[in-house]
């Protein structure tokens, strides 16, 4: 298996994305008060919103590109074109659930990879356990291979090396040398047959 900027733990996060976690309890309270339990559903008005905004020739990359993508996932103008925003944003953001987001904020905020979190009380109920247990990555048997970006304001090198470290059959743990390689470089790359796609290939001869 080859993990392409792995997400596990979340400790060392941008200051724009560690400020979007923060704010997670008192989305999800909105949320819930909306009955609102699908985000970003392909019909939503905000899903539209993001796609009307971002095609808009003069401020869609800026808006899109430099305010809501690289100010996640880390900056890299030269892999994400103008051209490609439309492109992209006709697939993204997908559907993901409000539990979902509630969960990820839950790994970022307690600090540990664990089961999700629904109170002490229900805990109790499904865990047997005021608290969620970890995921014992002791568990993963297989081969991994991790590949992680310098520039990744999502996937940190020092978050990817604590995976790594709990980790007990990593065979290849590699910072790829680009030094702006961000976490959407990883799929939308425009070089990344240069910088991405040798590494994989290496990889895959190695343990065919």
């Amino acid at each position: 298996m080859i993990g392409l900027a792995p997400i596990c733990f979340l400790q060392h996060l941008k200051p724009s994305v560690a400020s979007v976690i923060a704010a997670t309890p008192v989305i999800d309270k909105v949320l819930q008060g909306f009955k609102k339990e699908e985000l970003y559903s392909d019909y939503s008005l905000l899903r539209q919103l993001f796609q009307v905004l971002c095609t808009q020739k003069e401020i869609g990359y800026q808006i899109c590109g430099h305010g809501f993508l690289f100010a996640l996932g880390g900056s890299d103008t030269e892999e994400l074109e103008p051209e490609f925003l439309p492109v992209l944003v006709a697939h993204y953001p997908t559907s993901t659930s409000r539990k979902n987001g509630v969960h990820i904020s839950q790994v970022a905020l307690t600090e540990k990879f664990a089961q999700f979190d629904y109170g002490p009380l229900k805990n109790i109920a499904i865990y047997n356990d005021i608290s969620p247990p970890n995921y014992d990555l002791r568990l993963v048997k297989m081969k991994i291979a991790l590949l992680v970006g310098r520039n990744d304001g999502v996937s940190s090198i020092e978050d990817t090396e604590l995976l790594r470290d709990k980790l007990p059959n990593v065979v290849d743990y590699h910072v790829l040398p680009y030094k702006k390689l961000n976490h959407l470089d990883f799929v939308w790359g425009r070089n990344m047959d240069k910088y991405l796609f040798p590494h994989i290939l290496s990889i895959l001869d190695t343990y065919k």
